[in-house]
């Protein structure tokens, strides 16, 4: 039978998931940005303000949880 995960697991996993998160917010930006047609300067300004909504959404979860 398995036991319950350590606190230092448990830990590891939600970083993991919140990085996880912000990453998925971000490159979906960048996506977006390349599939409107926007050049190399417009995909990375969409990846960085994607990374910043991503830590403020990921902050709000964790926040309201």
């Amino acid at each position: 039978m398995v036991g319950p995960i350590s606190e230092e697991e448990r830990t590891t996993a939600m970083m993991r998931l919140k990085v996880g998160i912000v990453g998925l917010v971000a490159v979906s930006g960048a996506l977006v940005a390349f599939h409107g047609g926007a050049g190399p300067l417009g995909i990375a300004a969409a990846l960085v303000l994607g990374l910043v909504v991503g830590a403020a959404l990921t902050w709000y979860i964790g926040w309201i949880l």
